[in-house]
């Protein structure tokens, strides 16, 4: 499946039925979830966090996996299967998961910004001590 969640994280966070219902692109009231479409959305939002990282201090893939990035794939990956459908909501922003993925953003945005850390390989090491930097 993905390299950093699985169906079942899914599952756990959406509900089967959810996730049965939002991988079901042909709507033809199949009860199980499309395994197909399940791995397709995991790995559109593993490649959307790894590229949003791929400039920053972390070693991508991450390994070990933090547990914020597994939650920001599991929201993600949620999003993506459910926008596919081409679901319309009536909310004012006309998608009731656009707060979700807003949070999801801004969170990684702080990491981005070094105003927050995960416990992850680093592609250099952290300095031990004050920092000069000379013009």
């Amino acid at each position: 499946m993905g390299q950093y969640i699985t169906q079942s994280d899914l599952e756990a966070f959406w509900g089967t039925a959810n996730i049965a219902k939002w991988s079901n692109k042909d709507n033809d009231s199949a009860s199980t979830a499309s395994t197909t479409a399940v791995a397709a959305a995991i790995l559109e939002a593993e490649a959307d966090i790894d590229d949003a990282f791929r400039s920053g201090p972390y070693s991508i893939p991450f390994s070990p996996v933090p547990a914020k990035i597994k939650a920001w794939v599991v929201r993600l990956a949620g999003a993506i299967l459910y926008q596919s459908r081409g679901m319309d909501d009536s909310d004012a922003d006309n998608n009731k998961l656009k707060t979700i993925i807003d949070i999801v953003k801004n969170e990684m945005r702080s990491y981005l910004a070094n105003m927050a850390t995960f416990n992850a390989g680093r592609k250099w090491p952290s300095p031990s001590g004050p920092t000069v930097i000379r013009n």
